[in-house]
């Protein structure tokens, strides 16, 4: 922490969210930390009875996405990604940066991360926009109190 006091940076301003490591470069250290930390977070949290909830996160598809050119660098050829990653009877209809996410997903161990298409997504988040077009669930995500997490953390330190 930065700031003199407990929670009044960057551990007061997590939004509590537990990741995988998805958003981690692969191969990178943050990643295998990432990787390293979720398992040991779970245990504290029952060790010191912080309240978790394990319900997974989705990463979303808007609209305004599927405009967007860029699709974020990755160390693969794009063509086996398409392939590798195809979904129903021909693939169609499934954004190429879901297909990538998913993949990375997958990368950084979480082997039940699948795609949604916007029926399942408003099926299992009804107070979703309808505009969703579809997401990657990751499922080993878990949510913390944003607050309770750190000073628990500290607590025990």
């Amino acid at each position: 922490e930065r700031n003199p006091h407990l929670c009044d940076g960057a551990s007061g301003r997590n939004s509590g969210v537990i990741c995988t490591g998805v958003d981690a470069a692969p191969g990178s250290l943050e990643r295998a930390l990432i990787r390293d930390s979720i398992s040991r977070v779970r245990e504290f949290c029952e060790d010191h009875n912080v309240p978790k909830r394990e319900c997974g996160s989705f990463v979303c598809l808007w609209p305004w996405d599927e405009d967007e050119e860029e699709v974020r660098a990755v160390d693969c050829d794009e063509k086996k990604v398409e392939n590798e990653y195809e979904f129903g009877d021909d693939g169609e209809g499934v954004n190429k940066k879901l297909r990538l996410i998913l993949r990375d997903s997958h990368i950084a161990g979480d082997a039940d991360a699948a795609y949604l298409d916007s029926e399942a997504v408003a099926t299992l988040e009804p107070s979703l926009s309808t505009k969703c077009k579809g997401a990657v669930h990751i499922p080993g995500e878990i949510v913390v109190d944003p607050w309770l997490f750190p000073l628990a953390m500290a607590t025990h330190s």
